[in-house]
């Protein structure tokens, strides 16, 4: 009852210690990343025209999209081996191999996949990928082959260092957070639940801290920053300005 009452008076006190501990996480994060954000919109050129090509665009796409992609990149992938000229568009639903000497892992294995494994003699067309899903052992394949697919794109993104290697800190916060976890079971034991409660809320909020915290490399912060804009610029792109551009940044937009 001692130990209970000795507790329970402690308890806002390490409550507010914990929130102030990840409120100043949070703020040095945010503003390390402002400040990052703000060097590489001083140093980079405010235009809407389409973005240079630093890495493929189904690498930058997944970036964008922090992985969390859809079967469209495959169109999208395909698309951009026609507009890299590996590949001839022979008409609206049917493709022909070129040249195999791509610049990608990823690329290479989506030839294979799509004109040798679903299609044949380094064809392929949309009949081709129904009739391949229509076999119900197939559909099993082509989810395997889909995430070897996203794999090999992660290879590259991960070349190209776009985050930061924070490792060390994260485990030391990650650490941190069993701090408030033992002190839970303190306070569980003791049957004060309201501290309990707000106390598993900060371990919480620290140990997703820990997991989440991945701040981009300038490189990172610039590539997406200028697709951001371009995105945000497309849908002002005037049928005049659009004419003007190359016929490469027409399919790069495209895409």
């Amino acid at each position: 009852e001692n130990r209970q009452d000795t507790l329970n008076n402690y308890g806002p006190f390490l409550v507010v210690i914990f929130i102030v501990y990840f409120t100043l996480l949070s703020w040095m994060a945010w503003r390390k990343k402002r400040m990052a954000e703000w060097e590489v919109s001083r140093n980079s050129l405010n235009n809407s025209t389409v973005p240079e090509e630093e890495m493929s665009l189904p690498a930058i796409i997944m970036h964008m999209k922090q992985g969390m992609i859809n079967g469209g990149i495959i169109t999208a992938s395909l698309l951009n081996l026609v507009r890299k000229g590996f590949v001839k568009q022979e008409s609206d639903q049917t493709f022909k191999v070129v040249d195999r000497n791509v610049d990608h892992k990823h690329e290479r294995f989506l030839l294979e996949w799509l004109f040798d494994k679903i299609g044949s003699k380094g064809t392929f067309s949309i009949s081709d990928l129904k009739a391949y899903m229509t076999k119900k052992v197939n559909q099993k394949y082509y989810h395997s082959d889909y995430q070897e697919f996203q794999q090999a794109l992660r290879e590259e993104i991960k070349q190209h260092d776009l985050f930061e290697n924070k490792t060390n800190l994260r485990i030391l916060i990650g650490l941190s957070s069993l701090v408030p976890f033992g002190l839970v079971i303190v306070f569980a034991v003791h049957e004060l639940f309201l501290w309990m409660f707000l106390l598993i809320l900060c371990w919480i909020a620290i140990l997703v801290f820990a997991i989440a915290y991945r701040p981009r490399t300038q490189k990172g912060l610039r590539i997406k920053q200028q697709w951001t804009q371009f995105k945000q610029n497309f849908t002002n792109v005037s049928e005049k300005e659009w004419g003007q551009w190359m016929n490469d940044e027409q399919m790069r937009a495209t895409i």
